[in-house]
């Protein structure tokens, strides 16, 4: 995805991923990508909320 995305002039890649879910956590960071903010996020249909990293790569 990294690779494709700066094939085609992408800056920046960002993802939302929910603090408890600690191997997507780990991925991001293994791959170079930060935490640009925290937030919060509802599971779609439901009440259920997570809060969240906002993950972000500037790929130039």
């Amino acid at each position: 995805m990294i690779k494709y995305a700066s094939m085609f002039g992408c800056l920046k890649l960002t993802d939302e991923v929910a603090k408890e879910n600690t191997a997507s956590n780990a991925v991001f960071c293994k791959l170079g990508f930060y935490v640009e903010k925290e937030t919060c996020f509802r599971k779609a249909n439901t009440e259920i909320e997570y809060d969240s990293y906002i993950y972000c790569l500037h790929l130039k």
